[in-house]
């Protein structure tokens, strides 16, 4: 029984040193700029933007980036969902006066698309929810 205890804490002390020793979990900022990446080039392909539309639209983004972030030191739940909603119309409108015609329509779709997919996300989210017995 001791050989049995003393293997498992050997295996155990290699394993967390193992562990403590791999490779650093990446912050959460490299994560955040590694999404926007590639949703800037999957909207690039999916738009058939051209170089200087896709400067641009960059360029917007970096522009509203600020913004956004003094919106997320708010308190208020509630107002950060509403000053973040008007920041994010303003900054749609900006790129759609960049887009052709046929990029403003391809643009609404995938805009539309994704909310389709975020309020599908909430329902299922409801769904998940216990339910609280009435007492």
């Amino acid at each position: 029984m001791k050989k049995i205890s003393f293997l498992f804490a050997i295996i155990m002390s290699v394993s967390l040193f193992s562990f403590s020793q791999g490779t650093p979990a990446p912050n959460q900022f490299d994560e955040k700029v590694e999404v926007k990446s590639k949703k800037m080039n999957r909207f690039k392909t999916e738009l058939d933007l051209t170089d200087a539309q896709n400067e641009e639209i960059r360029n917007i983004k970096s522009k509203y980036r600020p913004h956004h972030e003094a919106i997320d030191l708010l308190d208020d739940e509630e107002m950060k969902k509403i000053e973040h909603r008007n920041l994010r119309k303003a900054e749609r409108d900006e790129i759609t006066a960049v887009l052709s015609p046929e990029q403003r329509i391809k643009f609404e779709e995938m805009h539309a698309e994704k909310k389709q997919l975020k309020a599908a996300k909430q329902v299922e989210s409801v769904k998940e929810m216990p339910l609280q017995d009435a007492k």
